[in-house]
């Protein structure tokens, strides 16, 4: 096989202005909430998941052990093919 049948051509499109603003803006929120409040930004994150029985505390601290969405139980393979199939 030759070597120049084998070279990849990758094109890439920029995308509109409208939705690099709109982006930009849910980062800029995200990161306000987060700066703000962590706890609150996490739970958010984890309610975008599907959970088999729901958290009752965000994070348990006990140096140097934390313990991250406490008495919740999922399928971390399911929601990845979740993720897969919705996009």
């Amino acid at each position: 096989m030759k070597k120049e049948s084998l070279s990849l051509h990758i094109k890439t499109f920029d995308q509109p202005k409208e939705l690099q603003k709109k982006r930009y803006n849910k980062i800029n929120d995200d990161y306000e909430t987060a700066k703000n409040n962590r706890l609150k930004f996490w739970d958010q994150q984890a309610e975008k998941l599907h959970w088999h029985s729901k958290w009752k505390q965000t994070l348990d601290w006990q140096r140097p052990y934390a313990k991250w969405f406490v008495g919740g139980k999922l399928n971390a393979s399911e929601n990845c093919l979740r993720m897969v199939i919705m996009f």
